[in-house]
């Protein structure tokens, strides 16, 4: 989240950094908030529907999860760059 909030609150202007760093901590909470809130429903999913019982596994699997869009949203960064960055 670090990386992100500098490289949006670099990238912005100015006169609207303090919006633009408030709507991406906004949206930070919102999906922490709704993480924390869909996970009984996941893993009663990864459980019960694809049939993994070992609880080692299923957390191994939300990890998994969880990093490969760090990755993606990294990987956003680094090639889109500021050639995508507009305001």
């Amino acid at each position: 989240w670090t990386t992100v909030l500098s490289f949006i609150s670099r990238g912005s202007p100015p006169e609207m950094r303090a919006a633009v760093v408030s709507g991406y901590l906004f949206q930070v909470t919102s999906l922490r908030i709704a993480g924390k809130s869909l996970y009984p429903a996941w893993n009663y999913f990864v459980h019960h529907g694809v049939g993994i019982s070992d609880e080692l596994v299923r957390y191994r699997i939300h990890m998994a999860i969880c990093t490969f869009f760090c990755f993606f949203g990294f990987a956003k960064l680094v090639f889109a760059g500021r050639d995508r960055f507009e305001l």
